[in-house]
């Protein structure tokens, strides 16, 4: 997208941070998004842009949207929702992120589609994108308050829960007007109703309840996953900017960084099959259809069934061997039963892990992903789920039938396969960043 591409251009000669933290998000166009949105899905962080409205706005406009959707992002707004009322949550995140937006409430007439009666292309309706603010919300039964400003989502959200009116719900938009809530009647300062519109509330129709839409599609993905998703996508930009990162986020950044990789909760998150099942009799548990010959029961043993396949090509420095190693012992504490496959551009060894782990890893040669799969399937194995410790920089199959977790170096790249079109980045499996300590 042109526009998108403009963004980009605009945003690294003030906020680099930004620009490049867009620059590695997959663009889509949608119009379910009243301007954009973002969803995790399949290993990646989609931007969604409703390109019909976003081409609209100007340079600064589009700037503060993205960085208004990347506030979302980076504070990983739609996993922290948990059980909490949908439009109440999307109005407290868009408190949260737009008093960090310089221009907020940015107040630009726009035109959208709307469906027409009279039309089967539909119609088109003048609209105002403004944005919502900590100091000016308009609640359902026309009164207008003002929160506190520097706190966070969940803290607005128990706010604005304790002021809406008894079972009432908002039906509230951010960057499309700024108000919360469908009743055209104000209260002024005083507390005396008005028909007039307050300028710094924007538009007084309500334009629909769901804020964010494909936030829906990122809360069936993993929470961990897609935190680990985030935070490799934030440190790469941090990078590239060499730190310089605007100080609004230090805390945000803070929490970011500190959060370790899960192990135990995400292998159960990630194999489909979960468990093998290895049965066995014993008389602590009796047989229920023979209860009363007293007969023994079955007992059945659940156990996970990893492959750990090891990268240890050239490119793989020591330093991220040792860090494998760790991995490993990290991974076997889970008590799955773990085979594990060295490999560069060959298979250069398989062994059961043991308590005790020595590695001499071999290889240092080329990369290629596909042979740990020819292994799986000419010898048979049937794996709850596969995890590949690498820095990612080699071929990897078009499939794989069983999940598969990448946990790639710190500086490491998703893997590459073949398609029609040529070189394309895996879009299968789970990808998280492992640490090195």
């Amino acid at each position: 997208m042109k526009a998108v591409e403009e963004t980009v251009v605009g945003l690294i000669r003030g906020q680099p941070f930004y620009a490049h933290l867009l620059s590695v998000l997959n663009i889509q166009d949608d119009d379910r998004v009243q301007v954009a949105g973002y969803s995790i899905q399949g290993g990646k962080i989609i931007l969604h842009i409703n390109s019909f409205v976003f081409d609209q706005l100007t340079l600064d406009n589009r700037c503060r949207v993205m960085i208004h959707e990347l506030l979302h992002i980076i504070a990983r707004h739609s996993s922290r929702q948990r059980n909490r009322e949908s439009n109440l949550w999307n109005v407290a995140c868009d408190i949260a992120v737009n008093q960090m937006i310089e221009g907020i409430p940015i107040k630009q007439k726009v035109k959208i589609k709307k469906t027409c009666p009279y039309s089967a292309r539909g119609c088109l309706e003048e609209t105002e994108v403004g944005g919502l603010t900590y100091d000016n919300i308009l609640l359902d039964d026309g009164t207008r308050i003002a929160l506190p400003a520097d706190r966070t989502a969940e803290e607005y959200y128990n706010l604005l829960k304790d002021k809406m009116p008894h079972k009432q719900q908002t039906t509230a938009y951010s960057l499309r007007g700024g108000k919360v809530g469908g009743n055209n009647n104000r209260e002024d300062d005083s507390g005396n109703g008005s028909k007039n519109k307050d300028e710094n509330s924007g538009d007084s129709r309500p334009l629909g309840a769901n804020l964010h839409p494909t936030w829906t599609e990122t809360q069936g993905y993993p929470e961990e996953l897609a935190d680990t998703l985030v935070k490799k996508a934030v440190l790469d930009a941090i990078n590239k900017v060499q730190g310089n990162v605007p100080s609004s986020l230090e805390v945000y950044l803070e929490q970011l960084v500190k959060t370790r990789t899960p192990w135990r909760r995400i292998l159960k998150l990630f194999a489909a099959r979960q468990v093998c099942h290895n049965k066995h009799v014993t008389f602590k548990k009796q047989n229920k259809r023979l209860i009363e010959e007293g007969m023994p029961g079955f007992k059945y043993d659940k156990k996970l069934k990893l492959i750990v396949a090891v990268d240890t090509s050239g490119s793989i420095r020591e330093r991220e061997l040792s860090a494998f190693a760790s991995e490993l012992l990290k991974i076997k504490k889970s008590g799955a039963e773990i085979t594990v496959i060295e490999c560069d551009c060959q298979i250069q060894k398989t062994y059961k892990l043991d308590k005790k782990l020595n590695p001499e890893f071999r290889g240092r040669g080329g990369t290629d992903f596909r042979p740990v799969w020819h292994y799986i399937d000419e010898n048979k194995i049937k794996p709850d789920a596969v995890i590949y410790l690498t820095d990612g920089r080699g071929q990897a199959p078009g499939r794989s039938k069983y999940p598969t977790l990448w946990a790639l170096t710190p500086e490491g790249e998703r893997p590459w396969m073949l398609s029609a079109g040529g070189k394309r980045p895996v879009d299968w499996g789970g990808f998280i960043t492992i640490e090195m300590e």
